[in-house]
Order: C-alpha cells, then structure tokens, then sequence
C-alpha cells in the first residue's frame, strides 16, 4: 500500500473513486508526498484525468513486475498503465523495482491520445517507459533505463526531458521505435534533451558504459534527436539494428547537437 496520502489509501482506490466520472469530465487529484507500491490503470472510458502530485522525487509510484510472453500476446507489468485519452501527469515518479536480471520491465504503459507528463521521472532498466499509442508530449522529464528504455508506436515529443542510462558494463539502446508503416502516425522526436549517464551512477563507470540512440522495432521506425547534448557514451556508429529488421525503410535523424558524440557525419 506504502506510505503516500491520496485522499484514498490507495491508488487503485482512486480508480474506484473517479468511477462515478463521465468521460469527457475532468478530474483534478492531488497526491501527497509518500511512496505507493500498487499497480495503477486509468481505464479507457475515464478521459480527462489529472494526477498532480508534490513532487518527482517526493511522490512515488512503484511497482515489481516483468513482462512476459504467452502466445503471441505481451503481458505488460507495469506501475500505471494509462489506456484513457487526455492524461496529464505532474511532479511524479513511476518507477519498476525489477532487477535488470528480470528483463522487461515497464514503469509507465502509455496509449493515451493527446496526453502530457511534465516534470516526471520513469524509472526502470528495460522498457521503461512503453509510449504505445496516440500524440504524447514529455516535458523536463526524467527517464531512466539500459535497454529499450523508450518503445512503442506513439507519435510523441520529448522536450527538456533527461535521458539516463544506469546500467554498467552493458551495451544500451534508448529507444526502440514501433513505427510499422508509412501511413502511421508514428515516431519520437528528442528535442533539447540530455543523454548522459544517471546521477546515481559512479562516474568511474562511465567508461564502461557504451550504446545506442536507438534500434528499430519496426521497419519503419522513425526517430529524431535535435538540439540535444550527446554524451561520449555513445557509440560512433550512434544507432543499432535489430535482428532481421530491414534498415532501408526506417527514419532516423540527428540536427544541430551537441557533445563528445554529436557527430553525425560519422554515422
């Protein structure tokens, strides 16, 4: 349950609570510093929803779980799992404790159209962040991860937001793009970000931390990094490929960067 104040004693009460809600209402919540250990989901028909909380690092939701595969379906885990449209998130932290050992890990599960998180941490290792569906903006954002740790197949903007890698010795990928054909509505644009290596990691691991901008999930994935500072954590090559994903359909740009590895011209 953890140690937060909601106005509910948990999350998942406030699912309950805002039930009685019509869609195109909406609902403003408040949450108080505190930690809530809960699997959180905004359902489809409950649109308009605004968790505001006191702070990225005095709010936090947190949840243990991985991702796994039965049949041809994805069981996604995840700390919130927002299917509504119009979602705001503020001053939070959505953050999956599974170890880096446990694979795919999903912290927040986005398919809301027209949805906004300002000023919010995601926190995990694989997967961190699922931007699945619909137009989504992030602004001054904290992500964390190591592998994939930015997927889907939303059409979504990422402004001012921090891009840490918190893994050593690992070879990482920031994004993994799901873009699967070239009608969609689909792709990541990084403007004016950081990408560099967390707080929270030695900086004498630095030197044993090397990756990738990205790999494509999809043929057509579609990602571009713009104005942003680089970190010589990159790789020259900048971006990866993915098994038997054909490379000559896919979009990935770089303009105007920064940094010890901002060097396109090598890619």
């Amino acid at each position: 349950m953890g140690t937060g104040k909601w106005g509910a004693e948990t999350l998942g009460e406030e699912k309950r609570w805002l039930s009685g809600f019509v869609k195109k209402q909406k609902v403003k919540r408040k949450g108080k510093e505190g930690t809530y250990s809960e699997n959180v989901e905004v359902p489809s028909d409950k649109s308009n929803i605004v968790f505001i909380g006191d702070g990225s690092t005095k709010i936090v939701v947190t949840a243990i779980g991985v991702t796994a595969q039965a049949s041809e379906l994805w069981i996604v885990e995840h700390s919130v799992n927002v299917k509504a449209d119009g979602f705001v998130a503020k001053y939070m932290t959505f953050e999956n404790s599974a170890t880096p050992e446990q694979g795919q890990a999903a912290a927040v599960v986005s398919r809301s159209n027209l949805s906004v998180f300002y000023q919010c941490a995601s926190v995990g290792y694989q997967d961190t962040l699922i931007a699945q569906d619909g137009w989504q903006f992030y602004r001054e954002c904290d992500i964390y991860g190591s592998v994939d740790f930015i997927c889907g197949g939303a059409l979504a903007v990422f402004q001012k937001c921090n891009l840490y890698v918190n893994l050593p010795d690992h070879v990482f990928t920031i994004t993994a793009q799901s873009k699967d054909s070239l009608e969609s509505f689909s792709g990541y644009s990084i403007h004016n970000c950081s990408i560099t290596v967390s707080p929270e990691t030695k900086k004498a691991n630095k030197t044993q931390m090397k990756g990738y901008l990205g790999r494509p999930w999809r043929e057509y994935s579609t990602v571009v990094v713009m104005e942003s500072f680089l970190d010589d954590i990159l790789v020259p090559a900048g971006w990866s490929s993915w098994e038997e994903t054909p490379l000559n359909k896919l979009t990935y740009g770089e303009f105007n960067n920064s940094g010890l590895q901002h060097c396109s011209h090598l890619r």
